[in-house]
């Protein structure tokens, strides 16, 4: 008995960890999907800009506003809309990483989750088992382990002597017949 609990953790405790792992894998794929939906987002407004400069590039009037620009700004605003183009694959690529980290961390978490439910599997029937064992053991055992083995030690001793008595005697009974 002593064994088997010093080798499990309690279920409880295992039912805990479980709870926090299920918990984490969760947080990480929530964390993944809004990066990929922010990547979503940065790639439709590299998609849009692009659009907009060649616009821009073809045209005086400006594609939102509708209203006349002058050569200086067109250039500006074009100028500006290429520098945030270029900072986009910078961008996706540092989210792309993201995604790859988040997604081995989640993955080496689940290894985990996978691992404490099978402890605990086996950690429940390892308690169900001692449980009833224990059902079988006098109250005062369970109740006191120290007491119970005590008195159990203090049963078997007796019972040990009796034995020697019971051999000395059959002892002396063989002898009397001569055998």
């Amino acid at each position: 008995v002593v064994k088997t609990i010093e080798s499990y953790r309690r279920p409880e405790e295992l039912k805990q960890e479980e709870e926090e792992l299920r918990k984490k894998v969760n947080e990480l794929a929530t964390k993944i999907e809004d990066i990929k939906r922010n990547k979503m987002e940065i790639e439709a407004k590299n998609s849009a800009s692009k659009l907009y400069v060649k616009n821009l590039q073809e045209e005086t009037v400006c594609p939102l506003c509708k209203t006349e620009l002058s050569e200086g700004r067109r250039i500006e605003l074009i100028r500006e809309i290429e520098d945030k183009i270029k900072e986009y694959p910078n961008t996706v690529k540092n989210l792309d990483t993201s995604i790859e980290e988040l997604s081995r961390e989640k993955y080496e978490v689940e290894q985990k989750l996978d691992k404490v439910v099978r402890e605990y599997g086996r950690s429940y029937d390892a308690y169900k088992k001692i449980e009833s064992l224990l059902k079988e053991f006098p109250q005062e055992v369970v109740s006191d382990p120290k007491a119970g083995l005590k008195s159990l030690e203090i049963e078997l001793g007796n019972i040990n002597l009796q034995l020697k008595d019971n051999a000395t005697i059959i002892g002396l009974e063989y002898r009397s017949l001569g055998v």
